[in-house]
Parts: C-alpha cells; sequence; structure tokens
C-alpha cells in the first residue's frame, strides 16, 4: 500500500480549495489525512471551539487509490 506523502508546503497551505467537497471522495480523503481540518469542521457545525475537541477518530477510513474490486 503506497502512502501520501505531502511536501511540507502543502502540509501549511491556506486558500481556496478547488475541489468539491461534495465528493465524497474527495472529502473522505482530505478529512481522513487532516485531522487539524477535520477538528476545524466539527468544531464549526458543533459550534464549539477547536480545543474543546479532545481527539477525532474515523473509524471507517477508505484507502487512496484502492478499488473495491483491488481488495
Amino acid at each position: 500500500m503506497n502512502k501520501v506523502k505531502f511536501t511540507p508546503e502543502l502540509e501549511r497551505a491556506t486558500g481556496e480549495i478547488e475541489y468539491n467537497m461534495t465528493n465524497d471522495y474527495m472529502f473522505r480523503a482530505l478529512f481522513q489525512k487532516n485531522n487539524r481540518a477535520l477538528k476545524g469542521l466539527l468544531s464549526s457545525l458543533l459550534h464549539m471551539q477547536p480545543d474543546e475537541i479532545l481527539s477525532v477518530e474515523i473509524t471507517n477510513p477508505i484507502v487512496i487509490g484502492e478499488a473495491i474490486q483491488d481488495i
């Protein structure tokens, strides 16, 4: 299984996301790789501060680049 590696510049990227987050695959890929982004989303939806969320765990992660027939 190949892991996706991000450059340090990409890890600190800010700005508009050019991909539509209504795509389930893109949504899951982003938020399972970036815990800070996931906490930000959850804190916004729950009207909480991000530091109030102690931990977040994705219990059904996808394997990026793997199709169902590959399993």
